[in-house]
């Protein structure tokens, strides 16, 4: 009996490590998290750091942990062993599966923009605006302080203000990237000088005056008086000057407010049509109105309330 119990333990010391019971102290193999990553996103993720043969369901419970952000283009940082171990106290299990580096450097994907789809950009801004020799600027008339890096194929460029540099007869133009506003604007100099299409003031206009179309016109102008995109007469009729404007003075749509049309609780006049019918009654506006703008109203004879369409000084158009 002895000798029958003595084979069945050394035959289950034997088997031990096959059944995954090894001696003290032995450890499953970990995972191995990568010393240098490169990534293309704005965040950092556990996963992004693993090997590309690490399992799959590591890789799914690793996701899930967010590290912060990636550095900025062109930049590294540097993430601690202990930085990521306090991470991960709330999932011991994931931690006993990770090898962690005393150190792990991540650097972000980028490229520089070049100057060809700068100046693509700077044309399309343009566009029919450009000067007729545009089609022969190249490249190297562009000019471009110190290098820019993005992360995108597509960043979104955009022009957001032009202007001229009399002394150097040049022009420069400051561009952002939409799609990646972390990035700072920039300003690029274009060696020839532009001129652009803009509004400017037919004459005085004293300030709190309803504009008119036909106290602006259009004038070719070097540069834009700001960063605001450009404006035409239509776009500022009926709209009150915050301040006097000076016949010849580049206008802007900062540079007027809406004018208030319909007050709360003076009486105004609603009108509702129809194919075969016109009726109009008065009620009272219940919001501040400006031109185009939907508000409530009530009606005189009764506490019913309507949405209704201001359409002129006094006047309202019953929503259908």
């Amino acid at each position: 009996m002895l000798f029958r119990q003595t084979t069945i333990v050394t035959l289950f010391l034997v088997a031990a490590p096959t059944l995954g019971l090894g001696a003290p102290g032995q450890e499953a193999e970990r995972t191995r998290l990568c010393e240098t990553v490169t990534l293309a996103g704005p965040m950092v993720r556990l996963s992004e750091l693993l090997p590309t043969d690490a399992p799959g369901t590591l890789r799914s419970r690793a996701a899930a942990i967010v590290l912060g952000s990636a550095p900025q283009p062109g930049l590294v940082r540097t993430v601690s062993g202990m930085e990521i171990k306090s991470r991960l106290m709330d999932a011991p299990d994931l931690l006993e599966r990770l090898a962690i580096p005393d150190r792990i450097v991540i650097q972000r994907s980028y490229r520089a923009l070049s100057t060809s789809e700068l100046l693509q950009v700077i044309r399309l801004r343009l566009g029919a605006q450009a000067t007729p020799d545009s089609m022969n600027w190249s490249s190297g008339d562009l000019k471009l302080p110190a290098p820019v890096y993005v992360t995108l194929d597509d960043p979104g460029l955009e022009v957001t203000r032009i202007e001229l540099d009399p002394w150097r007869r040049e022009t420069k133009f400051r561009l952002w990237t939409s799609k990646e506003p972390s990035i700072l604007p920039f300003w690029v100099t274009l060696a020839h000088d532009v001129k652009i299409s803009t509004l400017v003031a037919r004459h005085n206009i004293p300030a709190g005056s309803e504009a008119q179309a036909v106290d602006f016109q259009v004038e070719e102008r070097v540069g834009t008086p700001d960063g605001q995109s450009p404006v035409t007469a239509s776009d500022l009729r009926g709209l009150q000057t915050r301040a006097p404007v000076q016949s010849g003075q580049p206008v802007t749509r900062s540079m007027l407010a809406p004018v208030v049309l319909v007050e709360p609780g003076r009486p105004a006049k609603l009108v509702a049509e129809g194919a075969h019918y016109r009726i109009s009654t008065i009620v009272i506006p219940l919001q501040v109105g400006f031109l185009g703008q939907q508000i409530r109203v009530r009606e005189m004879d009764s506490a019913h309330i309507l949405s209704a369409e201001v359409v002129g000084r006094g006047e309202l158009k019953a929503a259908p």
